[in-house]
């Protein structure tokens, strides 16, 4: 009972997190001040990886599982299928609104948007890394950057941290086209 106890904890502080970056992506796309739409366009930047970041926290089923009798396990697989549904609704969401902006014609630029979209999804992988890895907070950018830096810089220095970011965000773009053609969006 204490694992699912503290699973209630940290998993909802991720998804408070993944949530804010819904949030910030609203009021970026909503906010009239040009400052406004800075700050909250660069706080979502920073938050963004926390979607789709809970797929990752599915590593911690296999340990638990085991550990806990049926009813629990049933308990346990229910809060993860929670987490894993929360961090790809979130994670869609969450980039709905660079793809309203960058689709309206005043934003319009020479690269097609789908083609941001896909490249955007490999930085999100990299933010990924940063916070699994590296072990990296959305506000380290504000309070420790020098650690931001140092942390960035050493994932370029390892192999299997870049492997990640190819494979994960190949994932994160095949889960984000794929949820768009079957909700139909544009």
């Amino acid at each position: 009972m204490d694992i699912l106890l503290d699973n209630l904890n940290w998993m909802s502080f991720n998804v408070a997190l993944a949530l804010m970056a819904v949030i910030f992506g609203y009021l970026f796309l909503h906010s009239r001040n040009l400052y406004a739409r800075i700050l909250f366009f660069v706080l979502w930047i920073l938050f963004i990886p926390n979607t789709i970041y809970l797929v990752t926290d599915l590593k911690w089923l296999p340990e638990q599982f085991p550990k806990l009798d049926l009813q629990n396990q049933l308990i346990l697989v229910a809060q993860y299928l929670v987490l894993l549904l929360t961090g790809l609704v979130t994670f869609f969401f969450g980039l709905r609104p660079l793809e309203e902006v960058l689709s309206k014609p005043k934003h319009r630029i020479n690269i097609p948007v789908p083609v941001i979209i896909f490249l955007a999804n490999y930085l999100i992988a990299f933010g990924v890394v940063l916070g699994r890895v590296e072990r990296i907070n959305s506000w380290d950018v504000f309070t420790r950057p020098s650690t931001v830096f140092t942390s960035a810089s050493n994932i370029f220095n390892s192999q299997e941290d870049l492997i990640f970011i190819l494979l994960f965000g190949t994932l994160s773009n095949l889960i984000y086209f794929a949820w768009k053609q079957f909700l139909k969006f544009n």
